[in-house]
């Protein structure tokens, strides 16, 4: 763990303009890759190597064009680890550009150099489905990589937030940034809820409490109760003494 954790310290203290650099080209390579699956998996064929040496010139614009888009689209200038819904849909947006690139490109070329289009209709459907994977994926790896690599190395303030309601989720978007304490999941009183996830943690009953705190050795509970009644919230407080741990009260955000 002490290598991963070195290894870990290290990539972070790169310079940001060495971060971006390494992700651009990441991004280079995974439309390069989402374009051969494309013609892999429309000609069931591993290298169909005669579609791809009439294609070849494809695997330099769609890259080039694609950081382009990204970067009109900022997507290089948000750290990864604290992306959210919007992030996903701004490459679902280049993506979709790509594909429309992807169609436009070889039709032009068709025209121009009076022959066959380059590309079957199917192709750039698939590539834009591959690339939204490799492009959305990989950042999702890594940000669940990161958050898993600060709850396994963390030993003090492991914390639960009880109330998987809005407060509850933008207190814990700003506990994220902060990275202040370590955040293991929410607690409800609503069923409803329970299983769930809400930004990435997952939803448990109330009735689990005391087992939550004994297992996960939970240092702190943070109270975002809201809509709920002055008795409510004195029996919640009542059984939250009764356990080993800190309890604070948040105020509304």
């Amino acid at each position: 763990m002490e290598n991963y954790i070195h290894l870990h310290s290290r990539i972070m203290s790169l310079p940001r303009s060495t971060k971006r650099l390494i992700m651009m080209l990441a991004d280079s390579f995974a439309l390069v890759f989402a374009l051969w699956s494309a013609f892999s998996l429309r000609y069931a064929d591993f290298w169909p190597q005669s579609h791809l040496s009439d294609s070849w010139a494809l695997f330099i614009v769609i890259p080039v064009i694609g950081l382009a888009v990204f970067e009109k689209l900022g997507l290089y200038r948000v750290v990864v680890r604290y992306m959210t819904v919007k992030f996903m849909q701004s490459v679902a947006i280049g993506v979709f550009l790509l594909v429309g690139a992807l169609y436009v490109i070889p039709s032009i070329a068709s025209v121009v150099l009076f022959g066959d289009s380059l590309i079957t209709r199917s192709i750039p459907l698939i590539f834009g489905l591959s690339a939204w994977l490799y492009l959305g994926g990989s950042r999702m790896v890594i940000r669940s990589y990161y958050y898993w690599l600060v709850s396994s190395i963390s030993r003090d303030n492991r914390t639960i937030v009880y109330g998987a309601n809005q407060f509850g989720a933008q207190l814990v978007s700003s506990l994220q940034v902060s990275r202040e304490l370590n955040v293991l999941g929410f607690v409800d009183d609503d069923p409803k809820l329970t299983s769930n996830t809400v930004l990435g943690l997952r939803v448990y009953s109330s009735d689990q409490l005391e087992d939550l705190v004994v297992d996960q050795r939970i240092d702190l509970v943070l109270l975002a109760l809201t809509n709920t009644t002055h008795e409510q919230r004195r029996v919640t407080l009542e059984r939250l003494a009764q356990l080993p741990v800190r309890v604070k009260t948040m105020p509304s955000m």
